[in-house]
């Protein structure tokens, strides 16, 4: 199995953007985002996800382009999945894929060191992109995003301080930077400008 790349950045860092553009690219394969990485089970992101129903739509999005499927067969071959365990589950999708490299986005990941840890352990030989955004812009988009404090629970002890500061990149930069450590030849960084991506709309990197 080839071992996916994985996107990291706080919420509302242009994880988003990135990763449509790395969408165009024929030899990738970047989906929204399937929100599989911060578990070790299906069963275990299910359960999570029957909280945060809003997530469920990324991983059937992804099946339903890779096999060519309506929503409902997502549904069913998602459900049919939930005895299997997380590498599991990316052993099926790049299996799927051919020749293209998986790239997963997961804003999730930077606010779950014990996540990180476990994909690095899974994936000894994964790609890590690390975006980063300035703080103060990080802050006025959650400050504009609706329903932040609910969509942004986890990523900070009070999801309400996310709106309030640069509690984001504060609880966010110190997980990725631990990784970072641990796998500095397989870590590329993106910046994004202070109030805004660039002058013609691209990230930096």
């Amino acid at each position: 199995m080839s071992s996916p790349v994985f996107v990291l950045g706080a919420p509302r860092s242009g994880t988003t953007l990135l990763r449509v553009m790395l969408a165009g690219h024929p030899s990738l394969f970047s989906p929204p985002e399937m929100v599989i990485a911060p578990f070790a089970t299906m069963a275990e992101r299910r359960k999570k996800l029957d909280e945060r129903f809003w997530e469920k739509g990324g991983l059937r999005r992804t099946l339903m382009e890779l096999h060519g499927i309506d929503v409902d067969a997502a549904k069913a071959l998602e459900r049919s999945w939930e005895a299997l365990t997380v590498p599991e589950v990316y052993q099926r999708l790049t299996d799927a894929l051919g020749d293209r490299l998986l790239v997963d986005k997961c804003p999730h990941l930077s606010a779950d060191p014990q996540a990180l840890a476990r994909l690095a352990r899974w994936f000894p030989d994964a790609r890590w992109i690390w975006i980063v955004r300035h703080p103060g812009s990080v802050t006025r988009s959650i400050e504009n995003m609706p329903m932040a404090e609910v969509i942004l629970q986890g990523y900070a002890p009070d999801a309400r301080s996310m709106s309030s500061g640069s509690a984001s990149a504060s609880r966010t930069l110190p997980n990725t930077r631990s990784i970072v450590r641990l796998l500095p030849r397989q870590m590329s960084g993106c910046g994004f400008s202070a109030s805004r991506v660039s002058e013609d709309g691209t990230p930096s990197c």
